[in-house]
């Protein structure tokens, strides 16, 4: 939560490419987390997620 937020923050000042190259970095960090699996696999087993903000 806190990258969408530094990124909502800091795209407000740059051109849209530069926004769009900083989103696109931030979400390759995002989705090699633990938690994204955790969700998926979650879902899959019908089951409430066990975050861990990893």
């Amino acid at each position: 939560m806190q990258l969408v937020k530094m990124i909502a923050t800091q795209s407000a000042n740059m051109s849209r490419a530069q926004a769009f190259q900083l989103t696109e970095l931030a979400w390759g960090v995002l989705r090699d987390t633990a938690d994204p699996r955790e969700g998926r696999l979650a879902f899959k087993e019908k089951r409430k997620p066990a975050y861990t903000g990893h």
